[in-house]
């Protein structure tokens, strides 16, 4: 006796009926689909899953820093846990058992019991009791959770890159509600597969071994059974078809039925060679991501990459901006003086403490009327360095600046107002983001800052600061981590190539300065030849230890020598001669003998760099140099990511990061450029043939506006910040 049809699913009819017909990606995991997905993981041609979990493996530790203790893990759609139990063994190591909880959700019974056993297996210090699993589908089991746990911190895992089911508008709305629905204290670890080329995205979904069309035609078998449709054993019916969709950015799975498949829901069918999207896996990029997190009222934090894989963690945007003041008032508990200028070209330390305030206030609160101190701290300075009366608009510093609790108490004010408006802020996204990277930016001015500070007070005797700790938090390393062996030096051959500068403005992208926004447009870099590591202090020292180059006058620019010359400039801003002439250099965290960092990047003004690289027959390369060479580096990586065989050529080190790589290149708007009304000197003052574009990250820059399009600036002869360079030769020149 034929048993009747189930009622459909509200979802299955609502895709069937839609213009393409589309099946719901969550009927791809019953029992057999999650098998098939397991097999999928080991294909040599499907990279996401080995890219994240060695992500997990690689950055764990820093990862379980970043989840509050106490906090609930809570993975949406926990699979077998494979990967997950490393980020719970790192949780382990650095806190009680007892204090390690974990949620899996997934809507298949036998996934959850794979976690339960892989768990048990795997993280043996877990007691049984930190483990609870929720058969349901997301929102109905963090709903349950939350209700279940109505004070904890959620730290929610979506991983696999399952965000890129979901087209572009629905993954911002459904990150969202997964946020809203977990309410409280959230975060979210998201993880995200990068653009790749068409062939091996291709190849990715349409495996030789053809395991994946086998788990799409199941998902399609497995919407029929639940319907009881006579059809829903015919596993020969389906033809399959992967396309790359570049305009979408999305890899699209469809199927289409050999013959008629008739009242698959009451009133629709589908004809012969009629198409049926069974799955989207849509491609990021850091920008898309920065996007798609802005939209759903997240913020960026930090993340973690390879060449074709990510993971980010992701705060609610007030609660970013809570993180952002904790670090601010963290470096201020390391300056003994805040009224100390160690940098005669900028303010004294509270200086900064103000206008981080009055910034915030500024953009965050507009229209409300502004007080003496609004206006006091308004802007900074930023003088020529060759005549320092030569500087933008600013307001005159006062014969005293406020002491520290004044400006301390001022600061507590506005974030106090600020907060009183938190409901508001949802719908002030750009100018919340600019508050948290203008925030950030000057948490690395001050800690150049600091480096001067510790070099004045020549407390050489105590070198350890209280900056490391935070240096290490935000950016995973400090200066000696940035220790790079040269024993494998090579040149780097970059080849012809085009490149395009500058951000569209109908592009997909987060919170972006109004300098990097242009009208992009294909520009032809030639082939040149780079250093595959940046100049180390050991190089520089050797370069003046024989050339003796502030005392030669032929190693730099006619501009460069005479304010070299007259300024008594004798040795790299941050070198330290002690009373007996031994050789140190000042960090933020620390002052460090000279031999402990000789092989860590030296930081120079642009005018040095450009001197060594003659001295040693080069140059600096230029912006659009750099930008040719990022995309040589990440093309050797994702070729390496999906070769049988390693690379054997050599690739650039420390090019993102380390420290600001200096660029040849004077500081211009790109074509189209358009000042951004809530702040338009930014940029638009420093168009003026004196600042030089600086490009990548430092150890003390925070990760969350570490991106490629980004553009630092300052001027050639500014010595202070934590820049590095390399040299550059023709392609044609050989190279020594």
């Amino acid at each position: 006796m034929c048993q009747p049809k189930l009622p459909p699913p509200s979802d299955l009819v609502a895709g069937l009926t839609s213009s393409p017909p589309t099946l719901p990606c969550r009927f791809l995991y019953d029992a057999k689909g999650s098998q098939l997905y397991s097999q999928i993981t080991d294909l040599p041609e499907y990279t996401p899953y080995r890219a994240e979990l060695g992500l997990l493996k690689e950055h764990g530790t820093k990862l379980a820093t970043l989840i509050p203790p106490h906090a609930l893990v809570v993975e949406l759609g926990c699979g077998d846990a494979t990967k997950t139990s490393h980020l719970i063994h790192s949780l382990l190591a650095s806190r009680e058992p007892g204090a390690v909880r974990f949620v899996g959700i997934d809507v298949c019974a036998e996934a959850l019991r794979q976690t339960d056993r892989t768990l048990r297996e795997r993280c043996p210090d877990l007691p049984a009791a930190g483990i609870q699993l929720v058969e349901a589908d997301y929102l109905t089991g963090l709903r349950a959770v939350r209700s279940a746990n109505p004070d904890a911190t959620l730290c929610l895992l979506w991983l696999g890159s399952s965000i890129g089911n979901f087209g572009e508008g629905e993954a911002s709305e459904f990150l969202a509600g997964l946020v809203a629905a977990a309410g409280g204290d959230t975060r979210v670890i998201l993880g995200a597969d990068g653009w790749k080329d068409r062939g091996v995205l291709h190849a990715a979904y349409c495996d030789a071994a053809g395991v994946t069309e086998r788990f799409i035609v199941n998902g399609v078998q497995h919407a029929l059974r639940l319907l009881r449709h006579p059809d829903a054993r015919a596993a020969d019916l389906w033809d399959y078809e992967v396309v790359v969709n570049e305009r979408r950015s999305q890899v699209e799975m469809w199927v289409s039925p050999k013959r008629r498949v008739s009242d698959i829901v009451p009133g629709v069918s589908l004809e012969a060679g009629e198409k049926l999207l069974v799955e989207i896996s849509r491609k990021f990029t850091p920008l898309s991501i920065a996007a798609l997190a802005d939209q759903a009222g997240l913020v960026v934090q930090e993340s973690w990459r390879t060449p074709g894989y990510s993971l980010q963690l992701l705060l609610p945007a007030v609660q970013a901006l809570q993180d952002a003041w904790r670090d601010t008032d963290t470096l201020f508990s390391s300056v003994a003086s805040w009224s100390a200028q160690p940098i005669g070209l900028r303010h004294p330390f509270s200086f900064y403490y103000g206008h981080l305030a009055s910034f915030a206030r500024s953009r965050l609160l507009p229209g409300r009327p502004a007080g003496h101190l609004d206006l006091l701290y308004s802007r900074g300075i930023d003088p020529c360095v060759v005549d320092p009366s030569r500087c933008h608009a600013h307001p005159p510093p006062p014969p005293t600046w406020p002491g520290r609790e004044e400006v301390r108490a001022y600061a507590v004010g506005v974030r106090a107002e600020v907060l009183a408006d938190a409901r508001a802020l949802p719908a002030r996204t750009h100018a919340l983001h600019m508050v948290l990277e203008h925030e950030r930016m000057h948490q690395e001015t001050l800690c150049y800052m600091l480096a001067q500070q510790r070099g004045a007070d020549a407390a050489l005797t105590q070198r350890e600061g209280v900056l490391g700790a935070l240096a290490g938090r935000w950016a995973g390393c400090s200066y000696r981590a940035t220790e790079q062996r040269c024993a494998d030096a090579a040149w780097v051959h970059v080849p012809a190539t085009q490149i395009q500068l500058g951000l569209g403005r109908a592009a997909r992208h987060g919170f972006v300065w109004d300098n990097e926004l242009g009208t992009p447009a294909p520009q032809a870099v030639p082939a040149f030849r780079l250093a595959s590591h940046p100049v180390s202090v050991r190089e520089y020292k050797a370069f003046m230890d024989e050339a003796q180059p502030y005392e030669r006058e032929g190693l730099w620019s006619a501009g460069d020598w005479a304010h070299i010359s007259s300024s008594g400039w004798k040795r790299p801003a941050g070198w330290i001669l002690d009373q007996e002439g031994r050789l140190h250099v000042g960090l933020p965290e620390a002052v460090y003998q000279w031999e402990e960092v000789a092989d860590c990047p030296v930081y120079v003004s642009l005018a040095e760099a450009e001197a060594f690289a003659r001295w040693a027959g080069g140059r600096v390369m230029t912006e659009e140099e750099y930008a040719a060479a990022v995309q040589h580096k990440e093309l050797q990586g994702l070729l390496r990511s999906v070769a049988a065989e390693a690379d054997e050529q050599a690739t650039a080190h420390c090019l993102e990061s380390g420290g600001w790589e200096w660029t040849s290149t004077p500081f211009k708007p790109f074509q189209g450029f358009k000042a951004d009304p809530m702040y338009p000197e930014y940029s638009v003052d420093f168009f003026d043939d004196q600042h030089y574009v600086l490009k990548g990250a430092s150890p003390y820059t925070h990760p969350s506006i570490q991106r490629g399009t980004f553009r630092n600036f300052y001027q050639r002869l500014y010595p202070f910040v934590m820049a590095k360079f390399r040299v550059v030769l023709e392609a044609t020149m050989a190279s020594a």
